[in-house]
């Protein structure tokens, strides 16, 4: 990812890591871009002082998958969720419909998180 992909996906609400899901791309109070480590809470910036020059490759950059999160009503009237479902969203409602099926549960809806 580019720096403006990055900055764009974070300020959208997307989470951004960079190299692994243990530092993620965060945009402080005061309008600093910064790479945080989820662990220590440690933070550095994301670009070098120039404010273009990023710390780390471009591909080391990337999204967290997508969850998707699907409601079920059983025959005897439970609600179940289950979000162990991911992206492409496409794929996640049509497997959530199959296991609808298969189960012969209502599904009620599916919506989409991080």
């Amino acid at each position: 990812m580019n720096l403006e992909e990055i900055k764009s996906a974070v300020l959208a609400g997307r989470t951004v890591h960079w190299k692994s899901g243990a530092y993620r791309v965060a945009h402080d109070s005061v309008g600093q871009w910064l790479i945080k480590c989820e662990f220590n809470g440690h933070c550095w910036g994301l670009t070098w002082a120039n404010g273009t020059t990023m710390n780390g490759e471009e591909s080391d950059f990337f999204l967290a998958p997508l969850r998707v999160t699907a409601t079920f009503r059983k025959p005897c009237g439970g609600v179940v969720t289950d979000n162990s479902y991911h992206e492409p969203v496409a794929d996640a409602r049509e497997a959530a419909a199959e296991d609808a099926h298969r189960y012969g549960w209502e599904l009620l809806g599916v919506e989409v998180g991080q």
